[in-house]
């Protein structure tokens, strides 16, 4: 295991014990643990042909759920947060991902156009 998804295994972990009627194993119970499944953001694709909005909520009252639809000529998100949560807002979260799309489009088409030149 190199690190990448072991968040994975561990959760596996956890389930079974849970469904087994065992205890959680110590590890899972340590703040280590619990910082490293604390997920700012969470986001998950959900590709599908069809244009229709699919969303989940954040994990925890800090974060964001954020869910994505690559399609052939654009990208489909759906930004969630709690409004109660002061420091969160999906309205400016949707603001700064599409600057940050359309800076790498912008960046993208001008090394589409110099590499045309050469």
């Amino acid at each position: 295991m190199n690190g990448s998804g072991m968040d994975r295994h561990l959760l596996a972990w956890n389930l079974l014990a849970v469904e087994n009627g065992l205890p959680k194993p110590s590890i899972l119970q340590t703040s280590a643990y619990q910082h490293m499944n604390h997920f700012q953001v969470s986001t998950s694709q959900v590709p599908t042909r069809n244009h229709i909005q699919l969303c989940f909520g954040p994990s925890a009252p800090d974060c964001y759920g954020i869910c994505y639809n690559p399609q052939e000529t654009e990208l489909h998100f759906a930004v969630t947060s709690f409004k109660s949560y002061g420091s969160t807002s999906s309205k400016r979260f949707v603001k700064e991902l599409n600057h940050a799309l359309n800076d790498m489009r912008s960046v993208c088409n001008k090394a589409r156009r110099t590499m045309s030149k050469l």
